[in-house]
């Protein structure tokens, strides 16, 4: 069970990331600068299975994954979707994530939605197609267990194995509540903060930050991509009971097609 939501202002990216985990699963490592293949991102990383859910590379390109319980597992020894995240997140344009994807054996995953961040000022070619300001839509992958959908999704985005319908419901109301019709951008993103931290209608499976007997929100991620900086603030617990994130920051690079 994860929440993911989601911005586009007129010079930045926002992006805002509940990871929901089981009690019994170990903390992940916070967020540090991995460089493979001469690119530089931050990530933070799960120690179960090496890969992560969240990256923000040197570009300004920001992925998000989330679990897509709903699909078809395909049989078989499978490989760790936040694998995922460590190769596509070298990539700073649409084009070379498709080909990136074209290269996997995607029956080697369970599925997964994996939501692809542009940053601003890069030309239309590279913009993922369905990235839109006016609209606040992302391309996301969705890889269902049969077929990749590449399609718009609007924020916010939701994860659950667990009573799913009602998770969607119950979610989609309390962002319709804190961030629907939002313009000033320090507000957009104090409300969103706000609801990463919800207990609406109270702290339980359905609240964005969540709480089950076996299962709670391990972490609260926000990741800020404007022209000249990125930055990546990170509470390593529960949202409700850190307040303070902590901030890690990445020297920005130009695309070699930058506006």
């Amino acid at each position: 069970m994860c929440t993911l939501s989601w911005f586009f202002g007129k010079n930045s990216t926002h992006v805002f990331f509940n990871r929901d985990e089981q009690k019994s699963r170990a903390i992940a490592e916070p967020p540090h600068v991995v460089s493979i293949n001469q690119v530089d991102r931050l990530m933070p990383i799960d120690p179960v299975g090496g890969g992560s859910w969240l990256a923000v590379n040197e570009y300004g390109w920001s992925f998000a994954l989330l679990n897509f319980y709903q699909g078809r597992f395909p049989k078989g020894k499978l490989i760790s979707r936040g694998d995922i995240i460590r190769g596509v997140s070298e990539l700073n344009s649409f084009v070379d994530i498709v080909k990136f994807f074209d290269g996997l054996t995607l029956t080697k995953y369970a599925p997964f939605s994996l939501v692809c961040f542009a940053p601003c000022g890069i030309s239309a070619s590279d913009i993922p197609p369905h990235q839109n300001e006016s609209t606040q839509a992302a391309t996301m992958l969705r890889w269902t267990g049969s077929v990749l959908q590449v399609v718009a999704q609007q924020s916010p985005l939701f994860s659950s194995a667990v009573m799913f319908d009602d998770v969607v419901l119950s979610r989609t109301k309390q962002a319709e509540r804190y961030i629907a019709g939002l313009i000033d951008e320090r507000e957009r993103i104090d409300k969103h903060i706000a609801l990463h931290c919800s207990h609406e209608p109270e702290a339980s499976a359905q609240s964005i930050c969540m709480h089950r007997d076996d299962a709670h929100t391990v972490s609260f991620s926000h990741i800020e991509v404007a022209r000249d900086k990125v930055i990546f603030s990170y509470v390593n617990g529960s949202p409700c009971s850190v307040k303070t994130p902590t901030k890690h920051r990445l020297l920005r690079k130009e695309c070699i097609n930058l506006l």
